[in-house]
């Protein structure tokens, strides 16, 4: 899993949090 790696899952945890303050219906 490229999940494993902890630069990219920095990276998207990072996106996830722009997307959940633009859009909260994507915070599950």
């Amino acid at each position: 899993m490229w999940f494993d790696e902890p630069r990219i899952q920095l990276t998207f945890e990072k996106v996830m949090e722009k997307l959940i303050q633009i859009e909260p219906q994507y915070a599950l």
